[in-house]
């Protein structure tokens, strides 16, 4: 066994995990709950930085908090001590958060901190941050469910989010179980074998636009593969006249659909599949975040199996570990 297939293979199992991990990083940051704001910032770089996206589109949905997402060296200069602050690196040392972090404390703001360690956790102790550690030893993309089980349970009794807990890891934990169903798992493999066939384009409403990222995202580390990521209604005012053009039969045109989906905007995602032939995929749900879970998870299945078809390791990232290299020998002006 190739040492891509033995990866491919571990990754699939972990994901066996997913719903338990998610669960229990909820409930441990759940015994320390913080109290937040109505503005909200979370900062993170890729993998880790994906919690932060899956918590703007759970609070925009449930609440009327705002909350942004900080992917830079910088925060933005408008977030101030009005502002509550939440920091994310799985490993403690991603140079963009931690720069971050330092902004943050020099404007007088005090950041939680969720990381499994390194630099991250020694300014957090140093200033005696509220801090949350997790479990390390994964890639940072294979930690999601324990880094948003983290933020979500620290922040869920603020928020006073309407949603049930209990109900929903019981009915997570069931859905995680179809991933030992042979023929469901059949049925993410085909559309691997088609993700790989053909340049893809993923599309999706807007509330739907973190997974969509992270289903690209996946894609481009786990599978080596360049990936298109689009939400509607937006797509409608530019992206759709790409049709117009030669490009037909040279894409794979993915549309990832929701319950909840405004009427208007499912009108526009179906007139899609009049333009060009496309791949549906969809979950049922009567909870909003129950349904982000449960795409997340089977999606990432389908991304780490787009590697296996391909003989692909999923944790080499051969690309981004060059340029932490050469970042490390260059100073900062």
């Amino acid at each position: 066994m190739s040492l891509a297939t033995e990866n491919a293979n571990q990754y699939l199992s972990l994901l066996h995990n997913f719903a338990h991990e998610f669960k229990e990083s909820f409930l441990i940051s759940n015994k320390n709950p913080q109290s937040l704001l109505n503005q909200i910032m979370v900062a993170g770089m890729g993998g880790s930085g994906i919690s932060g996206d899956y918590f703007k589109s759970v609070v925009e949905y449930y609440t009327d908090k705002i909350v942004m997402v900080s992917k830079d060296y910088h925060p933005p200069k408008f977030v101030s001590k009005t502002w509550s602050t939440v920091v994310i690196s799985y490993s403690g040392n991603t140079e963009e958060t931690i720069n971050t972090t330092k902004t943050l404390l020099s404007r007088g703001l005090i950041p939680i901190i969720i990381t499994s360690g390194g630099k991250l956790k020694e300014i957090a102790t140093e200033n005696q941050l509220p801090l949350f550690l997790v479990p390390s030893g994964l890639q940072p993309r294979a930690a999601f469910p324990i880094l948003f089980g983290t933020l979500l349970g620290l922040s869920f009794n603020s928020l006073n989010l309407p949603i049930n807990i209990d109900l929903l890891f019981k009915e997570f934990k069931t859905r995680n179980k179809n991933l030992l169903d042979t023929e469901f798992v059949d049925s993410l493999s085909k559309l691997a074998e088609k993700i790989i066939d053909k340049p893809t384009w993923i599309l999706s409403s807007h509330h739907l636009s973190s997974v969509g990222y992270r289903f690209k995202c996946q894609l481009n580390e786990n599978a080596k593969l360049h990936v298109t990521n689009f939400y509607s209604p937006e797509f409608s005012h530019n992206g759709i006249v790409g049709f117009d053009g030669n490009l037909n039969e040279k894409i794979t045109l993915l549309l990832i659909e929701s319950n909840f989906d405004y009427d208007r905007t499912v009108e526009h995602l179906q007139f899609l599949s009049t333009l060009h032939q496309t791949e549906h995929f969809q979950v049922k749900s009567d909870e909003y975040l129950l349904e982000l879970l449960t795409l997340t998870l089977y999606l990432d299945y389908v991304s780490v199996t787009a590697a296996k078809l391909q003989n692909i390791d999923p944790y080499a990232i051969i690309s981004i570990n060059k340029l932490k290299k050469k970042l490390s020998t260059l100073k900062s002006k």
